[in-house]
């Protein structure tokens, strides 16, 4: 009996010191991996990220660190700042899409108790990174990645000790992600967070210590408002929207930054053109036309034909609005030389939609003439015009502009029997007042139905 206790005790003293044995090999062997993740770190601040990735990848192929979380989170951490690092200097795609499935990968090994610095630090690469690559590949999914990023490394960050620098990148950052989203989704809830978000990365990034953030925050916040006007307090957000456009002129000079300059005038006249329908009409037409002139420095019929012809159209609507209110044949003839430029460019890019508007509208200016003059030649030339548009704008394909055309042929008409062949013009005026009514019927257009209702009973008491 007691030959077998002393076996078992030699046996368990054996056992004990190849345990220890093997505890101390396998503590030798953590902190030679410790060792050489430090050393990949150091590689990397010395702007070697090949090198230290050699080392990460030829960690990731011992067993040493197979079942060891940490290990694993921080190679594959360590491997995130290599690629990104890459990503950088050479602006491969690869370099990008291995960096974010890298810190995807060290996500999965990180704890957010023990961790949460690694969290923060890890999430605010990625939104970066999700962002970056929203610009070339599955747009809205990879910014709504972006967005969840940022977010979870903002709360981190308020978690702990918050850096307001820090703070303000993440807002400019989100704010930027669900502005880009607006062009997709365009939800009055995403238009207001990305305006919120960038308002408060403008307590930090103010025009002295960040221009460049200042100017694009403040284009930004400009184009979000505008957006909301549509939805919600028209005039209040068009002139916020307004606001924030000047206070981005502030960095965007014509010298400096002509393109963005222009592209600023262009939104400020539009924001200008839409508030002169709420208040001060003529100031605003007047600013509208201002900010156009100065947007055409740059957006000319060489440099950009389509937004050329786009604004010509636009100051053409304006000085025939001036005229309106003038009753002035110089605005009528500004309006009619930018309406021609326009029409120029869109019979040039087969633009038929665009043309029919510039056709019907130069038509609408020559009838105008006619009630300042009183002379014929007015309503042949409206005519003429309202007969081209009509040539696209078909029965057919296009009723209810059909219709409205046909009534302003009616229109005009009218006009000129007042001045010679009655009957014969009176009898055309009829006629394309019945060809509109067979469009616009009682019960599916009332209010243009009336109208030309209207204008026939006109015709019956003028003939008594």
């Amino acid at each position: 009996m007691g030959a077998i206790v002393g076996v078992l005790i030699a046996a368990s003293i054996i056992l004990m010191i190849y345990t220890l044995r093997g505890i101390g090999i396998s503590r030798i062997r953590y902190r030679r991996v410790l060792q050489r993740i430090e050393t990949a770190k150091e590689l990397l601040k010395e702007n070697m990220p090949n090198d230290a990735l050699a080392i990460y990848k030829d960690l990731m192929q011992s067993k040493d660190i197979s079942e060891e979380p940490y290990m694993l989170q921080a190679i594959k951490k360590g491997m995130g700042d290599c690629y990104y690092s890459l990503f950088i200097s050479k602006q491969k795609k690869e370099h990008l899409i291995n960096a974010i499935a890298s810190y995807e990968e060290a996500l999965i090994f990180t704890n957010p108790q023990k961790q949460p610095e690694d969290v923060d630090y890890i999430n605010l690469n990625l939104g970066v990174l999700y962002m970056k690559v929203a610009e070339t590949q599955e747009h809205v999914k990879n910014l709504q990645k972006a967005i969840i990023a940022f977010e979870t490394s903002l709360l981190m960050s308020q978690q702990q000790d918050e850096n307001p620098h820090k703070t303000a990148f993440i807002n400019h950052h989100l704010g930027k992600a669900y502005y880009q989203l607006s062009d997709h989704e365009n939800s009055p809830q995403g238009i207001k967070k990305s305006r919120d978000f960038l308002e408060q990365s403008l307590i930090i990034y103010n025009i002295d210590s960040y221009p460049l953030n200042f100017g694009e925050i403040n284009l930004m916040l400009g184009d979000l408002y505008c957006l909301l006007s549509e939805t919600e307090e028209k005039e209040v957000n068009l002139a916020r929207s307004i606001a924030s456009y000047r206070q981005a002129l502030r960095v965007y000079t014509q010298d400096k930054y002509p393109k963005e300059y222009a592209r600023i005038q262009k939104n400020l006249a539009e924001d200008y053109l839409k508030l002169s329908y709420l208040r001060d009409r003529d100031t605003n037409l007047m600013n509208a036309t201002v900010a156009y002139k100065d947007a055409m420095r740059f957006y000319t019929y060489e440099n950009d034909p389509e937004l050329y012809a786009n604004i010509c159209s636009s100051l053409g609507d304006i000085y025939s609005a001036f005229a309106t209110i003038m009753a002035s044949r110089d605005n009528l003839a500004s309006a009619r030389e930018h309406y021609l430029n326009a029409l120029r460019v869109y019979e040039e890019r087969n633009n038929s939609e665009k043309t029919a508007y510039i056709l019907v509208a130069i038509g609408d200016l020559f009838i105008k003439d006619f009630e300042l003059t009183k002379e014929e030649e007015g309503i042949a030339a409206a005519l003429e015009y309202y007969n081209k548009a009509i040539q696209i704008k078909t029965k057919a394909l296009y009723p209810f502009e059909y219709a409205k055309i046909e009534q302003k042929r009616g229109d005009a008409y009218k006009r000129l029997a007042r001045i010679k062949d009655w009957g014969k013009n009176m009898s055309k005026a009829r006629m394309c007042y019945a060809e509109a009514l067979k469009i616009f019927t009682l019960d599916m257009y009332p209010l243009w139905h009336r109208q030309v209702a209207n204008a026939i009973e006109d015709l019956d008491r003028a003939a008594l």
